[in-house]
């Protein structure tokens, strides 16, 4: 079993957001991908054992790297780069905003992005791989009633007054194109949001964000900054974080 970028699922199964999915993505999108020239690397971080026993035989790393060839294109080949992909994220928000019945977040803009960092980068593909939104309204804000609103603030706070204004989302969304070097963007196409880091109880029934019409994935909005590089709880995978 080859793990990681290796791995084979369901074509009905949406892509995990990890690093490894990212860099096969920039691959799949990279029109002038070697897959020559980074056959080795392959090798060493994804057939660990065939690299260990050929490293130092130059004749066993030669039918070895053959070998390795075909499976590498056979697994970039296979990966469905127009799946969806499915993010885990945690959220702040700040206080209720009655005019526009939302739990407002710091403003997130075009270069506001989502990160996967791993050692098992190449010169071909950076160690930090980040996620851009084509669309980014959903990071704006959670919309709520004023009585739920009102009814969740009250499950959150504790006996000295404080409250968790801790909120959970799965994002999903696809891969538009690569913008860069280390650099893929998508256009998000649903979020739901959760109320416990397990994502096992929405916030309410119909609190599901998706995209209002294709216009607005042309949507602009003043570039902002949220440096929110902190650890995350649960089984979030990464906050947003600032603009570059």
């Amino acid at each position: 079993m080859i793990a990681g970028i290796l791995s084979q699922s369901s074509q009905a199964t949406a892509h995990d957001f990890t690093w490894d999915n990212l860099a096969l993505a920039s691959i799949k999108l990279d029109k002038n991908y070697d897959v020559d020239a980074n056959v080795e690397w392959y090798m060493e971080n994804y057939r660990e054992a065939t690299w260990n026993l050929a490293r130092n035989d130059e004749f066993s790393m030669h039918e070895k790297k053959e070998e390795t060839r075909k499976i590498f294109q056979n697994r970039i080949d296979q990966f469905d780069v127009e799946r969806t992909f499915t993010l885990r994220a945690n959220m702040e928000i700040g206080d209720y905003d009655f005019s526009n019945q939302e739990f407002p977040r710091d403003h997130n803009g075009p270069d506001s992005y989502w990160y996967k960092s791993s050692s098992k980068y190449s010169d071909s593909i950076p160690s930090t791989l980040k996620l851009f939104m084509k669309n980014y309204d959903f990071l704006h804000g959670v919309p709520m009633e004023p009585a739920a609103a009102r009814a969740f603030i009250q499950s959150r706070k504790n006996r000295t007054g404080y409250v968790d204004r801790s909120v959970y989302a799965i994002v999903e969304f696809r891969i538009v194109k690569l913008k860069e070097e280390g650099e893929l963007l998508a256009e998000a196409l649903k979020v739901t949001y959760y109320r416990d880091s397990a994502r096992r109880q929405p916030l309410g029934p119909t609190l599901v964000w998706e995209p209002k019409s294709a216009s607005s994935n042309d949507q602009s909005a003043p570039s902002t900054s949220e440096t929110t590089d902190r650890n995350v709880e649960g089984n979030a995978d990464l906050s947003v974080v600032g603009s570059r």
